[in-house]
């Protein structure tokens, strides 16, 4: 079944008639990255605790459902392994909860390994794009994804703390500014 999302190829992209049907979704989220990533350029340090703590709630989470699935296991080495799995999970909640500038030094290294895995996968996608309509951008939005993490990687013990926010709200933004670019395009833009 065709439901217009895919190109005439048949690739994982989304089809300019998908786009253009959804073009109103595609607006939105585009200027909500661009506002998003204004704002932690603005407030680079907000954000970057912002980011430690999202994470450390996700770890506590994570480390809660762990657990109780330990207790719920059979038998004892399951149960001991999940417990062990857990208890790392609940550690390190706790940890970039109770010490968040500590803790963004390893969410920095993390998010700088994400950006570069996000950058390659935006690579991929605007290979498989060109030369159709906004493959540029895509491509433009992977290297700065890919250098982003570089440089976050590079430097993750220097500044951390801002650091994270700032090239957090740059690839916010940038990858913003690759779906209005989608949108706004006219269809004959292939070079």
């Amino acid at each position: 079944m065709d439901w217009g999302l895919l190109d005439d190829d048949h690739t994982s992209l989304p089809s300019r008639g998908f786009v253009l049907k959804h073009r109103r979704q595609v607006r939105v989220a585009g200027w909500t990255m661009l506002a998003l990533g204004t704002a932690a350029l603005i407030f680079p340090l907000f954000f970057t605790m912002a980011t430690t703590y999202v994470v450390g709630w996700l770890l506590l989470m994570v480390g809660a459902i762990t657990l109780y699935h330990a207790l719920c296991a059979v038998t004892w080495d399951a149960s001991a392994l999940s417990t062990s799995v857990a208890i790392l999970y609940l550690g390190g909640g706790v940890i970039l909860l109770t010490m968040p500038q500590a803790g963004s030094v390893g969410v920095t290294a993390i998010m700088a390994v994400a950006f570069v895995v996000q950058g390659g996968v935006e690579w991929i996608l605007s290979r498989k794009r060109r030369p159709r309509y906004g493959w540029q951008l895509v491509r433009a939005s992977a290297i700065a994804s890919i250098v982003l993490g570089a440089v976050l990687f590079w430097v993750v013990s220097d500044t951390a703390g801002l650091l994270l926010g700032t090239i957090l709200g740059l690839n916010i933004l940038l990858t913003g500014v690759s779906f209005l670019a989608v949108v706004y395009l006219p269809n004959n833009t292939a070079g």
